[in-house]
């Protein structure tokens, strides 16, 4: 994220454990978590958001975009990004993070950031 120059305000899918800003949604009961229990249920206009969803949900993450356009740092496998091209509207800069194993290390690191 340093390297984009791009500090997003809210992680979207996330844990209390897990979250990579202060502000977080969560899929799973958290008092603490923004939304009801859901990233969808926020409004998503003019938020920096980190969206890294669960697979099973990239093509509505993809959709909610397009009805609510944000800033977004988007992690999503890149066979998805082949998938849903259709999906997404506007790319500005697109990044290999590399191999799976290697994203928490660097997630890790953004931290010291955020």
């Amino acid at each position: 994220m340093l390297r984009l120059q791009f500090y997003p305000q809210l992680d979207a899918f996330a844990t209390r454990i897990t979250k990579q800003c202060k502000r977080y949604c969560s899929l799973l009961k958290d008092r603490k978590a923004e939304g009801n229990r859901s990233a969808f249920s926020i409004p998503w206009n003019n938020e920096s958001l980190l969206l890294h969803p669960p697979i099973e949900l990239i093509p509505r993450v993809l959709k909610k975009l397009k009805m609510e356009p944000a800033t977004a740092l988007f992690i999503q496998p890149k066979w998805s990004l082949d998938k849903f091209r259709a999906l997404v509207s506007t790319i500005i800069y697109e990044i290999d993070l590399g191999k799976t194993e290697m994203i928490p290390q660097m997630v890790n690191h953004w931290i010291n950031y955020i």
